[in-house]
């Protein structure tokens, strides 16, 4: 259960249910090495939220919303030589959302999509290895993203729809990895929240173009520094903002962790993650200040005993106030602040 205030408070409650199976097919297509793979995902989730003026008040207005998606899919990879290799994919997936309010409003949101993919690798030496991939992608919404504070959206919500172009270089051995990806982005319909309707919307056509470094390097059998960064520009290709910076969306992204793994089977890993500066929520025009770039600092432990895995984390160690939301439409900032220090302990066993 999630608590949210603005205007007004919601209390909201989800359940959900999948069912995912998929084959793996390791076989020689035409005589050459190929592997397949065919699934099927099943989804079924519901969500109630109850509106009040004030924590603990009267209810004045329930929504309940129920969704159901079942998708197919094949993926193979082919070696066309030793150094050459193929592969495809194609998806097809059908939601049905349905939602409705106390008050006797109704909303579908029912809709189909089918994306591919498609690439080609080619190993330059036994260390270094070339690629491109390129489809299409998308998005339904969420079943949070169907509701406001005062009931269901306005209009139906489109899924996020998308063609990319990934292109990169992969350089492996024993002790490192280093994959550079330079990568185009051309969506439409993506969804985002305006906080002046309270309602997530679709927005004009935007594009997104960057490049991600990430990798590792083992300085020894017990010691891991890893990390990435990345650069993106991402703007809107359409409508009146036409040019500008997508709001929320960083121009720059990086992140670091250093491992040890001791002899004993524990490990201790810390993580720094920095986010770049970025337009407040709500600013397409980009004409008010920025968001200021914030570092958050992680640590996890975990320990194998048998059958068993035991995990502690400290997210924000270091208690950084910070908000990775905030919104700005030319009369105040307001600010979701992200959660301070924080302390979670992990079991798990495999059977």
């Amino acid at each position: 259960s999630v608590r949210f205030w603005s205007s007004g408070y919601q209390d909201r409650s989800t359940r959900s249910l999948a069912f995912t199976p998929r084959v793996q097919w390791e076989h020689d297509l035409a005589g050459l090495p190929s592997r397949t793979v065919f699934g099927f995902d099943w989804y079924d989730g519901r969500m109630a939220a109850d509106s009040a003026n004030t924590p603990g008040g009267a209810v004045t207005r329930a929504v309940n919303i129920e969704q159901t998606s079942s998708a197919l899919y094949v993926q193979n990879r082919t070696e066309l030589t030793e150094r050459l290799d193929i592969s495809a994919g194609l998806r097809r997936q059908v939601l049905d959302q349905s939602a409705r309010d106390d008050s006797g409003n109704r909303r579908a949101n029912d809709h189909t999509e089918s994306v591919w993919e498609a690439g080609v690798g080619y190993r330059l030496r036994d260390d270094l290895r070339v690629f491109t991939r390129f489809g299409k992608t998308f998005r339904f919404a969420n079943l949070d993203e169907l509701t406001t504070f005062t009931g269901l959206v306005s209009a139906p919500i489109s899924p996020e729809t998308g063609r990319f172009l990934d292109i990169g270089a992969e350089w492996r051995g024993a002790r490192h990895r280093l994959n550079v990806t330079a990568y185009t982005l051309h969506m439409e319909d993506e969804i985002a929240y305006n906080a002046l309707t309270f309602e997530n919307e679709n927005l004009d056509r935007t594009r997104h173009r960057g490049v991600t470094v990430d990798g590792y390097f083992d300085f020894s059998p017990q010691w891991r520094l890893a990390g990435g960064v990345e650069w993106q520009r991402a703007t809107f290709s359409a409508g009146e903002n036409r040019g500008k910076r997508i709001p929320l969306t960083s121009e720059w992204k990086g992140n670091a962790t250093l491992s040890y793994f001791a002899p004993t089977g524990w490990t201790l890993a810390t993580t720094a993650t920095w986010t770049g500066s970025r337009y407040f929520g709500g600013d397409a025009a980009n004409v008010q200040r920025k968001l200021s770039d914030d570092t958050v600092v992680d640590v996890v432990f975990s320990r194998d005993f048998d059958d068993w895995t035991l995990t502690a984390r400290a997210n924000n160690v270091f208690d950084r106030k910070y908000s990775p939301l905030a919104y700005n439409y030319g009369f105040g900032e307001s600010y979701y602040p992200q959660d301070g220090r924080s302390f979670f302990v992990d079991v798990r066993r495999r059977f």
